[in-house]
């Protein structure tokens, strides 16, 4: 058998690749901030690119709050990708982690102030847990669409922490859960000294060491290796003896567990966040979605991805000043994830090309 040659893209990094994506796509917004409004493009464009440090540390401790949390939702999505399910139901999972936290937060006060705050952290995991794990469920045993089933479910877990908030901790006056007691809060490690004003706390740092533990999880572990093979070639897979159903069920499981970790982090928060009663599910987890897919699901890379989509989406509210929307941070991003899925297009593209031609050469 002819041994193919290598070319110089079959060994072009992911990671690079990404970074082309990202610098095409702020390229791209900067095109769209002239359409707009040619007069305050420039101007504009130097707020996202500078807004997130203008105010300093306060600034900047916005970037590392909102980077916590996308890492660890990106890493949901990332994770369950490897079994080759696409998990969308991260608002879900995210409410279900902060309301199961904040009940633990709120209405057990006879727990000790340390002991507290780590039961409350561990409720919202299994909360996202058991969420995750319906879909996981449904999609190994009954073999319906994971998407379908996601959107349901995040709909579903907001009227469900609607009614657990108001039968439990509800504050009329504000139409929204109860404040958590200061024994269930999360610690903070110094952070509100140095970014004062913005909530930064341990968040960000177990977000950091989770995606460490995960990328060693998947690629120097077997069952990581189960996961990667049943999502490259599930076929494959059960034949060489794999349990598909039950990696699936076990990578929605744990996929499910990091929103909901994340859900419990965000709502224990010292800058006091809440659960409003309201018929639509959080925004904030969705953003995991486009920080996985920005850094191609590899764990190392989610978390410079999170941070950079945390760094423009905290830049983006300074361009409000210049007649900007907010939502244009939303624009760039978009363009940034098709740049991604044309960039990997053109990485598969060439060596068949190349390859192609050697074969037609030789």
């Amino acid at each position: 058998m002819r041994k193919t040659k290598r070319t110089w893209i079959d060994n072009f990094p992911d990671l690079t690749a990404s970074l082309i994506a990202c610098i095409i796509g702020l390229l791209i917004g900067f095109l769209v901030l002239v359409v707009t409004s040619p007069e305050n493009s420039i101007k504009g464009f130097g707020a996202l690119l500078t807004g997130a440090v203008s105010g300093g540390l306060s600034d900047f401790g916005n970037v590392i709050v909102y980077a916590g949390i996308y890492i660890l939702c990106g890493l949901s999505v990332g994770f369950a990708g490897r079994t080759g399910v696409f998990n969308i139901g991260l608002s879900g999972q995210f409410i279900m982690g902060g309301v199961a936290a904040l009940y633990v937060g709120i209405t057990w006060t006879w727990l000790p102030p340390g002991i507290h705050c780590l039961v409350a952290i561990l409720a919202g995991v299994l909360g996202g847990v058991v969420w995750g794990s319906i879909i996981g469920v449904l999609t190994a045993f009954s073999n319906i669409s994971e998407i379908v089933v996601g959107i349901l479910l995040n709909y579903i877990g907001v009227y469900v922490a609607n009614m657990i908030i108001l039968a439990n901790f509800y504050d009329s006056y504000a139409n929204r859960s109860q404040a958590v007691r200061t024994s269930a809060l999360v610690p903070t490690m110094g952070m509100e000294k140095i970014f004062p004003g913005t909530g930064a706390d341990i968040t960000i740092v177990v977000a950091i060491l989770l995606a460490i533990a995960i990328y060693v999880l998947l690629n120097k572990t077997t069952f990581g290796y189960e996961i990667r093979t049943c999502g490259f070639n599930k076929e494959a897979g059960i034949y060489s003896g794999i349990n598909a159903k039950k990696n699936i069920i076990l990578s929605m499981a744990i996929s499910g567990a990091l929103p909901g970790l994340a859900g419990a982090m965000f709502y224990l928060s010292s800058s006091y966040n809440y659960i409003q009663i309201i018929d639509s599910a959080p925004a904030i987890p969705m953003k995991g979605i486009v920080v996985s897919l920005v850094a191609m699901g590899n764990p190392i890379g989610i978390i410079f991805s999170a941070f950079f989509i945390a760094y423009i989406t905290v830049s983006g509210l300074d361009m409000q000043l210049y007649g900007y929307v907010p939502e244009i941070v939303d624009v760039v991003t978009s363009v940034i994830i098709y740049c991604t899925a044309f960039v990997i297009l053109i990485k598969k593209a060439i060596p068949m090309i190349l390859r192609k031609t050697h074969d037609r050469e030789g």
